[in-house]
């Protein structure tokens, strides 16, 4: 064994010799002064006692360093020289070593002992000696006292897993087991989860399929982790350590921060983040998702992110900074794509300094995550150029210019952060916390949060700077950068364009500061593509917020995104997007009231145009294309039951709304059903929202005041006035524009009806109907501005003339003189009174005068101008008058002349002037409110088609360098429901919103060969001579298209081989050969009939009104039906009326327009002897005498008058037949049918039975006389699924759920094809979990394992399948009858009687409600069967295969080999999750379906779908099986074209070499 080495003797040095010459071995100390050092350590006193060399530290010239011992909060000075401890525990034993005065005396060891916590020293080596002469210092006296820590209570024992954690446990547990890569932890209430939870998840070992004669291949898991819908606080810092994690979701929950180390996940390719209580995403996200990430699908809002402060960008100062800033890395340096994301920088808040304690010393300073006030969550902006550089960055881009070496610092560069890091990282950081926060009035009030910050840190994987990389916890500089994120789509080689998603954006934005020298080039290549506006998305920029380093401090960033732009839905391939596909979005009727221009930002001359529709859509409009920028739908967003889904919107011209926008701001406010809500102009993301009043608060108007005394002179606050309590109280509220707070509010309890708001900018005006109801007064009451305080009321009689609301014509609001006006009650005098006036004042309105309307400015600067409208029964006029300001009087300044015809007028302001439009049927005018001159005149070009205007709204600018030159457009309402821009006189663009509020849908094949049917049957009754004269003429006849057949053969040939669709003949609509190309007839409630051409991306092909719909009414259509035989469509409505109509042209054959009471209660297509029919069931399910030729065949089934269900068949009598009840269905008491479920009329079926694993037979139900009908108990809140017979009304089968919702507000349908049937309703759950097993001391024998049910709410999907009979290959006591059902009682199971079928139902539980259920159609029923449903919160429509629904998907075990080979069978999970690659509507926002009806192609692959209702129009193809009987368009004709034709080329070429050595060689044999 080595002896220990002996330690070399050092002598003692005298006090006054000099250093020790360079080379010398033996080290010395310095004996002149220490120069004086201001600070031996970068830290705060109470991390160093050598803080200041003042202190008696140090004794003399020597500077000589007292020695501690012990931890540094609690030291004591060192007994001996010895800086490592006492005698008690040596580690190291030098030889003894004399004392310098006497050598001979022997002095005692050196004694080296490791303490846990002993310091860093810090000085130079020549500060040191070996000799321990000067040691003898006295104590220190301590600058931080340091008391004694107190009793310390031992920690708690760990506590065991709660209830939920053992739950999810034993999820893990069962998923390790099984080998199933997707666990489900949603729902089950997880406020924490301890890390010993989640860590199995990383054993998952997917079972790999072993077939026969194919080699072993082990591959890595592809874990699928559902965490949604509990209440985690805390990011799961377990999580980090699953590195075959590629599917996270953590929505629903309370998150306030997410860890920087989470996109280090390498395989991690969805990430939902959606509905937690973020403010900001870790900035290090960026770096990841720009250098290699997978991840491509990221749900982040909804989250109540920062908001930055409107600002204009400036993307030349935004790229300059981004350049100095280093940027993000996007491309390698071979050129190669990295990434499909990339970021394009807006906007840069302030930056914040703090200090060590991470304090702020800036006047700028970030809010805390939690604070909820909306003034703090909303950032100020500071332009790029008044940003200076960070001094941190300034240095690192200095040094990185300077050299080429590669910078890689590691760890903390403090003492502090050093030892923060080391706590932080030992096993007992959570007893050390305790310890602390037991005994904070010991410790520096910052330490603790430090710590707990450090362990955090930890905890989430480490923190870096985002320049240098290196390791930090205490940032000193942070800041906010707004930045925008989408799809990077770049070219390999580096020379293309960087383009985000629908965005374009410039490539030195993205490149590193490697790729500065060639940015030039880059930013020289073609121009950036431009988005399509059929994928146009409302974009805003996303916030990046940037830490950086003051004094060398290491930079932290966190990302801020305010909208993410990642593709979410693959329901279809993206080339199939607008090809297979089409999509209308609407925004229904604008309103006169709510519908404007308005410039979005102050600063731009550029407007949109904005409605709040009349079936509750607000949105905005892009005047130059007439597309939709953004919209909001209000009656869906605020749940409001005003306008139900029953009767698709108001479609009554008055708004149940308003819409209000201030002039110069970037916002608009609306309130829809008594809540308010402020909407940002360009993106339409929601500023804010708040309920006016109590639940039954009516609001009566909404006006956007001018505050003229504020301190800015620029602020805007909103009026809204509301009626309550039943209409006996009237309140006006003044609220902030900013945050919707209350300023003031004023109430009158007299129960008046309010009217109106109004002001001038110094008053408010409150209007209100005063009186009796047939006799009102208008009472006016001026309140101040600042205070709401009442001034004065005024009460103005109205000489009996107003009755209602609707009797008074205007009321002004935010001019300069806003004025109320009415009418009398023959039309002939028109009242005038001036707000604030006692006086009125009277005009003479023109004979014959049918209604009036009032056009003024509404802003506080134009002047006090305004245009009466009167229309008659043979045109309009318009008359202009004019407000003194002074006299307070009116007076008639000109008129236009009366015109023939009806037309529009529409008011403009353009800073004080005022224009007004007049639109007639031939042409535009426009005029000033100063004089009648024309100012421009142009004629109305439209093609050819009348256009008449019921009212609109316009924008009128006078040109520029032009004397007297203006240009105007206006956005106008045509009688047939259009919504149109004419631009100078011609229609730019046109948007069919009569659409909307879609009543009943069809599909209708296209009648081309209609005229060949009628000439064969004239043929076919005619002599031999006759028939073929005929047919040579029809032959002849044909010849003349022909020349169109051959000219259109090369262009079939191409387009075949392109794969492009073919062209239809000029003018005409043709059948193509799979069946594409249909008609889809849509009849609307506001009396509209349309004709679309799905084989044309939905295009309109013709439109009819073919009756006038009063005022106020809608069209209660009850049935439709296509007679394809004859090209005809009838459509009967509820009030015996009628419409026949040709399907080709929409030509009226026969019409009756609605009576005054509805008749009809439905309508049903039977079968009769003289083939389908459509006919009427009256009231009560009467349906009355028919012609026998045309009385049904089958059982009608009718609903009875107070709800029951009666089966009608008809009696011939003659030569007609009456009705007779057959049977009668009548609910239990309490309960009501809501839901009737039939087959549909196509209905084919390619296989009796369903063959099972064992080759058995299980044959099914195929009744086609079963209806399922729902019915709902209020009071004991159940739902009850019967299935009827029809022929017999005998219940077949029945099944009860209890704790239904059956409130109306969810969705509660059922569907039904084939032999099975779905229903879907909100209903409670229970879950079942078995409780763990007792300790062993507790087990006794035969014990059984408690069982616990947690009770849960969530959208049910209920499948049930019918079969003939629970055994295989029997059809049980049918036998081999052919009958279903026969009108025997139950009672006698014969094959004669109707019999029960055998039942196989499943339940599910769905991730989001759905409605509109219909069931996918094909041609000959082989295709496997989809179920298509309306997803209202997402606005998608998913296709659910029934593959996913099938009830024998077997539990708690995975299906066999032969289960998945003959039934494709799937394990059983209860909850089913909408999988984006089944949505149909791809990334199209579809809102407002009600209903969506499918049809069969002629191709068996394919069903066509279209979706309809409240708002939308949508339209596609689906193929449930895959398309397997056409070519798709990925496949190469060219190639197998070229392949032929090489082939075909090689052959001519080959030929005569081949013969003419066939030849040879025969010759050769004969020699």
């Amino acid at each position: 064994m080595l002896e220990e080495a002996p330690e070399p003797t050092l002598p003692p040095l005298p006090p006054g010799e000099p250093t020790a010459a360079r080379g010398r071995r033996k080290r010395s100390r310095h004996v002149e002064a220490a120069p004086p050092d201001s600070s031996t350590s970068s830290d705060p006193a109470w991390f160093s006692s050598d803080d200041d060399p003042a202190l008696d530290n140090y004794q003399g010239n020597g500077r000589r360093k007292r020695r501690y011992k012990g931890t540094w909060f609690d030291q004591h000075p060192a007994s001996c020289d010895s800086a490592f401890g006492d005698e008690s525990d040596i580690t190291y034993r030098p030889p003894r070593r004399q004392h310098a005065g006497d050598p001979s005396q022997p002095t005692e060891k050196r004694q080296l002992k490791r303490q846990i916590d002993s310091g860093v020293w810090l000085n130079e080596d020549s500060s040191l000696t070996d000799s321990d002469e000067s040691i003898d210092l006295a104590p220190l006296p301590a600058k931080l006292t340091l008391g004694p820590i107190g009793p310390v209570t031992l920690l708690p024992p760990r506590p065991f897993l709660s209830e939920v954690e053992q739950a999810a446990q034993k999820i893990i547990q069962a998923c390790v087991e099984d080998g199933t890569e997707s666990v489900d932890l949603s729902g089950l209430g997880l406020e924490r989860v301890s890390p010993g939870v989640l860590e199995p998840i990383g054993d998952i070992t997917p079972i790999p399929n072993v077939t026969k004669d194919v080699a072993f291949e082990q591959r890595d898991p592809e874990i699928r982790l559902f965490m949604g819908n509990n209440a985690l606080t805390a990011f799961p810092p377990a999580l980090l350590n699953l590195e075959y994690l590629t599917v996270l979701s953590l929505r629903g929950n309370q998150l306030s921060t997410l860890p920087p180390s989470l996109l280090r996940l390498k395989n991690l390719q969805t990430l939902n983040i959606a509905q937690n209580k973020l403010r900001h995403l870790p900035g290090e996200w960026l770096n990841c998702l720009d250098k290699g990430s997978k991840l491509r699908y990221f749900h982040v809002h909804p989250n109540p992110f920062w908001r930055p402060q409107p600002f204009v960008p400036d993307f030349a100062a935004a790229a300059q900074y981004q350049e100095l800033t280093l940027g993000v890395d996007a491309v390698r340096d071979d050129g190669q794509v990295v990434s499909t994301v990339g970021t394009k920088l807006y906007a840069r808040t302030p930056v914040q300094f703090m200090d060590i304690t991470a304090s702020a010393h800036t006047s700028f300073e970030l809010p805390p995550t939690s604070c909820n006030d909306p003034k703090r969550t909303t950032l100020p902006i500071e332009p790029f150029h008044e940003l200076e550089t960070p001094m941190a960055l300034d240095r690192e881009l200095r040094y990185r210019a300077a050299t080429s070496k590669i910078v890689n610092p590691q760890g903390p560069k403090s003492l502090l952060e050093l030892a923060l890091k080391k706590c932080a990282e030992k096993q007992n950081a959570d007893e050390t916390l305790a310890i602390m926060r037991q005994s904070s009035d010991v410790w520096p009030p910052h330490l603790l949060r430090l710590l707990e910050q450090a362990v955090e840190i930890r905890e989430n994987g480490g923190l870096r700077c985002s320049v240098c990389g290196r390791e930090t916890i205490i940032p000193l500089a942070q800041w906010v950068e707004f930045r925008e994120i989408g799809q990077m789509i770049m070219i390999a080689d580096g020379e293309g364009d960087g383009q985000l998603d629908n965005l374009t954006v410039l490539n030195n934005i993205l490149t590193t500061r490697k790729q500065t020298a060639d940015s030039e080039k880059r930013g020289h290549s073609r121009p950036p593509r431009q988005p399509e506006s059929s994928k146009q998305i409302n974009s805003w920029p996303h916030s990046f917020r940037q830490s950086a380093e003051y004094k060398m401090r290491p930079v932290r960033s966190l990302f801020l995104p305010l909208l993410i732009a990642l593709p979410s839905t693959l329901a279809i391939f993206p080339d199939e997007v607008g090809h297979i596909d089409y999509h209308h979005a609407l925004v229904g009727l604008p309103l006169r009231e709510t519908t404007f221009f308005h410039r979005p930002r102050r600063t731009d001359r550029a407007s949109l145009l904005y409605t709040l529709s009349d079936v509750g859509v607000l949105a905005a409009v892009h005047p130059g294309s007439g597309e939709v920028v953004w919209r909001q739908d209000l009656l869906e967003n605020l749940g409001s039951l005003g306008i139900t889904s029953t009767d698709g919107g108001t479609i009554s011209g008055k708004p149940n709304g308003f819409l209000r926008a201030g002039e110069g701001e970037g916002w608009v406010v609306s309130v829809y059903d008594g809540e308010l809500g402020s909407w940002d102009a360009i993106t339409g993301r929601s500023r804010f929202r708040v309920r006016v009043g109590s639940d039954k608060a009516v609001v009566r108007d909404l006006e956007v005041m001018e505050l003229t005394g504020a301190e800015d002179g620029t602020r805007k606050d909103v009026l809204v006035l509301s009626e309550e309590e039943g209409g006996k109280e009237t309140a006006l509220r003044r609220l902030n524009a900013e945050d919707g707070s209350v300023v003031w509010a004023f109430r009158e309890r007299t129960g008046d009806l309010p009217l109106q708001v109004s002001t001038n900018g110094e008053k408010v005006f409150v209007v209100s109907l005063k009186g009796a109801a047939d006799a009102y007064n208008l009472k006016v009451i001026m309140l101040d501005t600042a205070t709401g305080r009442k001034l004065d009321e005024l009460v103005l009689g109205s000489k009996a003339d107003v009755h209602r609301r609707e009797d008074v014509m205007f009321v002004g609001a935010n001019s300069a003189a806003p004025v109320v006006a009415w009418t009398d009650n023959a039309r002939r005098t028109l009242m005038v009174n001036v707000l604030g006036t006692k006086s009125r004042q009277e005009f003479p309105l023109p004979e014959g005068t049918l209604s009036v309307e009032i056009h003024a400015p509404h802003l506080v600067q134009s002047l006090p101008h305004f245009l009466v409208h009167t229309r008659t029964a043979t045109g309009h006029r318009g008359d202009v008058y004019h407000v003194d300001l002074k006299t307070k009087t009116v007076s008639h300044a000109y008129s236009l002349p009366h015109l023939a015809g009806p037309g529009a007028f529409s008011t403009s302001s353009d800073g004080a002037n005022v224009y007004f439009t007049r639109v007639t049927e031939d042409e535009v005018i426009l005029v000033s409110s100063k004089s009648h001159g024309i100012l421009a005149r142009w004629p109305l070009g439209t093609n050819g088609s009348k256009l008449i205007a019921l009212h609109g709204v316009s924008e009128v600018v006078k040109r520029a360098g032009l004397e007297e030159s203006y240009a105007v457009r206006a956005a106008v309402l045509t009688d047939m429901d259009d919504w149109v821009l004419i631009r100078n006189g011609n229609v730019a663009w046109s948007r069919p919103e009569g659409m909307t509020a879609g009543a009943a849908a069809t599909f209708a094949e296209i009648p081309e060969g209609l005229d060949l049917v009628r000439s064969l049957e004239q043929e076919a009754h005619s002599n031999p001579l006759e028939a073929y004269i005929h047919r040579v003429k029809r032959h002849v006849n044909d010849l003349q298209y022909l020349p169109a057949y051959l000219s259109a053969i090369p262009s079939r040939v191409m387009s075949s081989i392109l794969g492009t669709d073919v062209p239809a003949h000029a003018g005409r609509l043709t059948r193509d050969s799979f069946g594409f190309h249909k008609l889809v007839i849509l009849a609307s409630k506001r009396g509209m009939l349309y004709g679309l051409d799905i084989g044309n991306h939905g295009n309109i092909v013709w439109q009819k009104r073919p009756f006038k719909i009063a005022n106020g009414a809608k069209w209660d259509v009850k049935g439709i039906r296509v007679d394809e035989q004859a090209g005809e469509v009838t459509v009967l409505g509820a009030q015996n009326d009628f419409v026949v109509f040709k399907t080709l042209t929409g030509e009226i054959i026969e019409s009756k327009g609605p009576s005054g009471e509805a008749t009809t209660q439905s309508a049903a297509l039977v079968d009769t002897h003289s083939g389908q029919k459509l006919i009427r069931i009256g009231r009560g399910g009467k349906i009355g005498e028919l012609p026998t030729y045309g009385a049904p065949k089958q059982t009608v089934v009718t609903r009875g008058e107070e709800g029951e269900l009666k089966g009608i068949v008809f009696v011939p009598n003659g030569t007609t037949s009456y009705e007779a009840t057959s049977w009668t269905f009548v609910p239990p008491p309490g309960q009501k049918i809501v839901d009737i479920a039939t087959r549909p009329s196509h209905d084919a079926v390619a296989s009796i039975g369903r063959v099972l694993s064992d080759r058995t037979v299980k044959y099914k139900y195929l009744n086609p006389n079963t209806i399922v009908v729902a019915a709902v108990n209020d009071a004991a809140h159940t739902l009850t699924i019967y299935l009827l017979d029809t022929i017999s009304g005998q219940i077949l089968h029945t099944a009860k759920y209890e704790g239904v919702d059956t409130s109306g507000t969810k969705p509660i349908e059922c569907v039904m094809a084939e032999n099975w049937f779905v229903c879907t309703f909100f209903a409670q759950y229970t879950i079942r979990e078995t409780a763990p097993p007792s300790p062993p001391s507790s087990y006794s024998p035969g014990q059984q394992h408690a069982a616990t049910h947690k009770s849960a709410q969530g959208y049910h999907l209920i499948v049930t399948d019918l079969y003939e009979s629970d055994t295989p290959n029997s059809r049980g006591p049918l036998g081999n009858s052919p009958s279903f059902s026969s009108l025997s009682p139950l009672d006698s199971p014969t094959a004669d009687g109707p019999v029960r079928p055998s039942v196989v139902s499943q339940s599910y539980i769905i991730s989001a409600p759905l409605s509109a259920l219909q069931v996918t159609q094909t041609r000959q029923g082989v295709t496997t069967r989809q179920v298509l449903a309306y997803l209202p919160q997402t606005h998608a429509i998913a296709g659910i295969p029934r593959i996913v629904l099938d009830p024998r998907r077997p539990v708690g075990r995975d299906p066999t080999p032969a289960e998945v080979e003959a039934e494709a069978l799937i394990r059983y999970h209860p909850a089913i999750e909408i999988d984006p690659k089944t949505v149909i509507t791809h990334q199209r926002d579809v809102i407002g379906v009600e209903k969506i009806v499918t049809c069969p192609a002629i191709v068996e692959s394919t069903s066509l779908v279209f979706a309809f209702g409240r708002v939308d129009v949508f339209g596609s193809r689906v193929a449930p099986s895959f398309v397997y009987d056409m070519l798709g368009k990925g496949f190469n004709k060219i190639g197998l074209v070229g392949t032929v034709v090489a082939l075909g080329v090689g052959v001519v070429l080959l030929a005569p070499a081949v013969r003419r050595k066939q030849i040879n060689m025969r010759w050769g044999a004969t020699q």
